[in-house]
């Protein structure tokens, strides 16, 4: 069986969405997700745009990962952009 974390892919949200799996997500979250979630995100409505390679390797001073949302669906995470520099 294939290591789910594997298949994920990431979208970075492109304003306010509302979600039953990730709840309220704002422009300039990154969501790691399902690429079914992420092709819905993107294609179906244009809330998100697919991560490119320059994207994907954000400092620790852009993101910080401890103000992810609670309760993301199993195997998916989200780290919200916060604009302040870590101690």
């Amino acid at each position: 069986m294939a290591d789910a974390e594997n298949n994920l892919v990431e979208v970075e949200i492109l304003g306010i969405v509302t979600t039953a799996q990730y709840g309220s997500l704002n422009s300039g979250d990154i969501l790691r997700t399902t690429p079914e979630f992420a092709k819905h995100l993107v294609d179906d409505c244009s809330a998100a745009r697919y991560r490119t390679a320059e994207d994907a390797a954000p400092s620790e001073e852009e993101f910080d990962v401890s103000a992810a949302h609670a309760d993301p669906a199993p195997g998916a995470a989200v780290a919200r952009r916060t604009g302040r520099k870590k101690p």
